[in-house]
C-alpha cells in the first residue's frame, strides 16, 4: 500500500506540469479571431489598430511587418508585447476591439 502512494505520488507532478504547460488557447469566439487575422492581413501595416485582451487590458498594435513580427502596445503599464504572427497573438489573448 505504502509503495503505490510513493509511485502515485511521482506521477502526479508530471501531470500537472502537462496541464500547466499545455499550449495555450484564447477565449475569444471564432468569429472574433476570424476578425482579427482578417484585419491583420487587409491592412498594409495594421498600424493603429485597437486590440483588446481576454484579463481586460487595451493595446494598440504599433508595429507590424511580413517578417518583423507584430508589436502591442499595452495601454495598462506601457510595456511592448512582440508576436511572430497573428495566430500568436491570438493565444496570447488579444484580438481586434
Amino acid at each position: 500500500m505504502l509503495g503505490d502512494s510513493v509511485r502515485l505520488g511521482s506521477i502526479q507532478p508530471d501531470a500537472v506540469r502537462g496541464v500547466i504547460m499545455s499550449e495555450p488557447r484564447s477565449c475569444w469566439s471564432g468569429a472574433a479571431q476570424a476578425l482579427t487575422r482578417e484585419a491583420l492581413a487587409a491592412g498594409a501595416d495594421g498600424t493603429g489598430l485597437c486590440l483588446k485582451h481576454s484579463a481586460g487590458r487595451f493595446g494598440v498594435l504599433v508595429d507590424a511587418r511580413p517578417h518583423g513580427g507584430l508589436r502591442v502596445f499595452d495601454r495598462r503599464d506601457g510595456t511592448r508585447h512582440t508576436f511572430m504572427d497573428p495566430e500568436a497573438l491570438i493565444a496570447a489573448g488579444w484580438v481586434v476591439d
